[in-house]
Protein backbone atom coordinates (compact mmCIF):
# COMPACT_ATOMS: atom_id res chain seq x y z
CA UNK A 1 0.00 0.00 0.00
CA UNK A 2 2.86 2.39 0.78
CA UNK A 3 4.31 1.68 -2.64
CA UNK A 4 0.99 2.42 -4.30
CA UNK A 5 0.52 5.69 -2.44
CA UNK A 6 4.08 6.92 -2.94
CA UNK A 7 4.46 9.52 -5.65
CA UNK A 8 6.24 8.86 -8.93
CA UNK A 9 9.01 11.19 -7.75
CA UNK A 10 9.62 9.00 -4.72
CA UNK A 11 11.18 5.95 -6.34
CA UNK A 12 13.20 5.01 -3.22
CA UNK A 13 10.08 4.64 -1.06
CA UNK A 14 8.37 2.69 -3.85
CA UNK A 15 11.32 0.33 -4.37
CA UNK A 16 11.94 -0.08 -0.63
CA UNK A 17 8.29 -0.89 0.03
CA UNK A 18 8.21 -3.53 -2.69
CA UNK A 19 11.48 -5.07 -1.49
CA UNK A 20 10.21 -5.31 2.08
CA UNK A 21 6.92 -6.80 0.89
CA UNK A 22 8.81 -9.47 -1.03
CA UNK A 23 10.95 -10.27 2.05
CA UNK A 24 7.83 -10.74 4.18
CA UNK A 25 5.98 -12.81 1.57
CA UNK A 26 4.54 -16.00 3.04
CA UNK A 27 5.38 -15.17 6.65
CA UNK A 28 1.69 -15.13 7.57
CA UNK A 29 1.49 -18.79 6.57
CA UNK A 30 4.24 -19.68 9.05
CA UNK A 31 2.11 -18.39 11.93
CA UNK A 32 -0.94 -20.29 10.66
CA UNK A 33 1.14 -23.47 10.32
CA UNK A 34 2.55 -23.03 13.84
CA UNK A 35 -0.98 -22.86 15.26
CA UNK A 36 -2.05 -25.92 13.30
CA UNK A 37 0.96 -27.94 14.51
CA UNK A 38 0.64 -26.81 18.14
CA UNK A 39 -3.04 -27.51 18.69
CA UNK A 40 -4.57 -28.67 15.42
CA UNK A 41 -6.62 -25.49 15.26
CA UNK A 42 -6.84 -22.59 12.89
CA UNK A 43 -6.39 -18.86 13.27
CA UNK A 44 -10.18 -18.44 13.23
CA UNK A 45 -10.34 -20.38 16.52
CA UNK A 46 -8.61 -17.53 18.34
CA UNK A 47 -10.08 -14.32 19.62
CA UNK A 48 -9.11 -11.07 17.92
CA UNK A 49 -8.69 -8.51 20.66
CA UNK A 50 -9.90 -4.94 20.20
CA UNK A 51 -6.38 -3.58 20.52
CA UNK A 52 -5.32 -5.71 17.55
CA UNK A 53 -8.04 -4.18 15.39
CA UNK A 54 -7.18 -0.71 16.69
CA UNK A 55 -3.53 -1.18 15.76
CA UNK A 56 -4.42 -2.26 12.22
CA UNK A 57 -6.92 0.58 11.80
CA UNK A 58 -4.53 3.28 13.00
CA UNK A 59 -1.77 1.99 10.76
CA UNK A 60 -4.07 1.78 7.73
CA UNK A 61 -5.50 5.27 8.17
CA UNK A 62 -2.11 6.86 8.77
CA UNK A 63 -0.61 5.05 5.82
CA UNK A 64 -3.32 6.51 3.58
CA UNK A 65 -2.38 9.96 4.85
CA UNK A 66 1.38 9.49 4.49
CA UNK A 67 3.12 6.47 2.91
CA UNK A 68 6.27 7.17 4.94
CA UNK A 69 4.28 6.16 8.00
CA UNK A 70 5.09 2.58 6.97
CA UNK A 71 8.71 2.97 8.08
CA UNK A 72 7.60 3.98 11.55
CA UNK A 73 5.25 1.00 11.82
CA UNK A 74 7.78 -1.57 10.64
CA UNK A 75 10.75 -0.46 12.71
CA UNK A 76 9.34 -1.18 16.20
CA UNK A 77 8.50 -4.77 15.27
CA UNK A 78 11.80 -5.32 13.47
CA UNK A 79 13.65 -3.95 16.51
CA UNK A 80 11.69 -6.29 18.77
CA UNK A 81 12.65 -9.21 16.54
CA UNK A 82 16.36 -8.39 16.59
CA UNK A 83 16.46 -7.81 20.35
CA UNK A 84 14.30 -10.69 21.59
CA UNK A 85 13.58 -13.48 19.11
CA UNK A 86 16.84 -15.48 19.46
CA UNK A 87 16.44 -16.07 23.23
CA UNK A 88 12.68 -16.60 22.80
CA UNK A 89 13.33 -19.20 20.10
CA UNK A 90 15.82 -21.04 22.33
CA UNK A 91 13.18 -21.24 25.05
CA UNK A 92 10.40 -22.27 22.67
CA UNK A 93 12.24 -25.22 21.13
CA UNK A 94 12.79 -26.67 24.60
CA UNK A 95 9.03 -26.91 25.05
CA UNK A 96 7.57 -27.18 21.53
CA UNK A 97 8.60 -28.99 18.35
CA UNK A 98 10.88 -26.87 16.16
CA UNK A 99 8.47 -27.10 13.22
CA UNK A 100 5.87 -25.33 15.40
CA UNK A 101 8.17 -22.34 15.94
CA UNK A 102 8.62 -21.29 12.30
CA UNK A 103 7.25 -17.78 12.71
CA UNK A 104 9.88 -16.88 15.28
CA UNK A 105 12.69 -18.71 13.44
CA UNK A 106 11.95 -17.13 10.06
CA UNK A 107 12.09 -13.63 11.49
CA UNK A 108 15.09 -14.41 13.67
CA UNK A 109 17.08 -15.76 10.71
CA UNK A 110 15.86 -13.56 7.86
CA UNK A 111 15.48 -10.12 9.39
CA UNK A 112 18.60 -9.16 11.36
CA UNK A 113 19.59 -6.41 8.90
CA UNK A 114 16.12 -4.87 8.63
CA UNK A 115 16.69 -2.45 11.52
CA UNK A 116 19.97 -1.12 10.10
CA UNK A 117 18.46 -0.81 6.61
CA UNK A 118 15.40 0.94 8.00
CA UNK A 119 17.49 3.43 9.95
CA UNK A 120 19.60 4.14 6.86
CA UNK A 121 16.46 4.77 4.82
CA UNK A 122 15.07 7.11 7.49
CA UNK A 123 18.35 9.07 7.61
CA UNK A 124 17.96 9.84 3.91
CA UNK A 125 14.59 11.49 4.56
CA UNK A 126 14.10 15.17 5.24
CA UNK A 127 13.37 16.46 8.76
CA UNK A 128 9.59 16.73 8.25
CA UNK A 129 9.36 13.16 7.00
CA UNK A 130 11.59 11.91 9.85
CA UNK A 131 9.26 13.63 12.31
CA UNK A 132 6.28 11.73 10.82
CA UNK A 133 8.21 8.46 10.95
CA UNK A 134 9.16 9.03 14.60
CA UNK A 135 5.54 9.77 15.44
CA UNK A 136 4.49 6.53 13.73
CA UNK A 137 7.23 4.64 15.58
CA UNK A 138 6.10 5.95 18.97
CA UNK A 139 2.43 5.25 18.28
CA UNK A 140 3.09 1.75 16.94
CA UNK A 141 5.45 0.80 19.77
CA UNK A 142 2.87 1.91 22.35
CA UNK A 143 0.08 -0.01 20.63
CA UNK A 144 2.29 -3.14 20.41
CA UNK A 145 3.01 -2.82 24.14
CA UNK A 146 -0.71 -2.51 24.90
CA UNK A 147 -1.49 -5.46 22.63
CA UNK A 148 1.01 -7.68 24.44
CA UNK A 149 -0.39 -6.50 27.79
CA UNK A 150 -3.94 -7.42 26.73
CA UNK A 151 -2.80 -10.83 25.50
CA UNK A 152 -1.00 -11.50 28.79
CA UNK A 153 -4.04 -10.44 30.82
CA UNK A 154 -6.34 -12.71 28.82
CA UNK A 155 -4.08 -15.74 28.55
CA UNK A 156 -2.08 -15.72 31.76
CA UNK A 157 1.12 -15.69 29.68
Amino acid sequence: MAAGWSGIEDRKLFDGSLKHLKEEEGHEFAAVDDIRILDGGSIEDYRRYGITGALAQVQFENLLRNPYYLMGTILPLETLVVETFRPIYQRLIKVYPGEACKMVKIHMDDDPDHVAKGLEQIERCGPDVRKEILSAYDQTAELYRLMIQVIRENTGA
